[in-house]
């Protein structure tokens, strides 16, 4: 999936590369955890270390996502996105590549495709996304395309 974006002077052709969870090439796997090691805690939901390599690839083995993918831009990984098995959205761009539109780009892309119909009392039937509190950029970018407040979901680690 390729489309274009026209925000200020940078116009990168964003493309979607999709995931392959059990046969996943190395760098593939290798672009997924430079962007995990990258990413703030501020913006982390299920961990709160950085997993190692080995943890790494058997997470991706998992089929964690119903549609997974890279973000190409510039011909480089810039970030990734996933429509998860319950139409949960979800991205990561590398920082040096944010606030430039990619984000946007890639989840109308992602968005093109309905999401998974709901099953009573385990999915709904329209896409959700979950974000940490601290990260207000993706908030706002989800807001604006038209995400509302949905739940609060609150957790007590011990």
């Amino acid at each position: 999936m390729k489309e274009e974006s026209s925000i200020g002077k940078i116009s990168p052709r964003v493309e979607l590369e999709s995931i392959r969870n059990y046969m996943t090439p190395y760098h593939q796997a290798k672009a997924l955890f430079d962007l995990l090691a990258e990413r703030p805690a501020s913006a982390n939901i299920s961990h709160s270390t950085m997993p190692t390599w080995d943890e790494h690839k058997a997470f991706i083995s998992s089929c964690p996502y119903h549609r997974w993918f890279l973000i190409v831009a510039d011909d480089r990984y810039v970030g990734a996105c996933y429509h998860g098995h319950n139409n949960e959205l979800g991205i990561a761009i590398l920082q040096q590549y944010q606030r430039r539109g990619i984000a946007r780009i890639a989840l109308q892309m992602l968005m093109e495709h309905p999401p998974k119909p709901a099953l009573p009392g385990s999915r709904p039937g329209h896409y959700v996304a979950n974000i940490a509190p601290g990260n207000v950029a993706s908030m706002r970018l989800f807001r604006a395309l038209g995400f509302g407040d949905y739940q609060v979901t609150l957790a007590k680690r011990s």
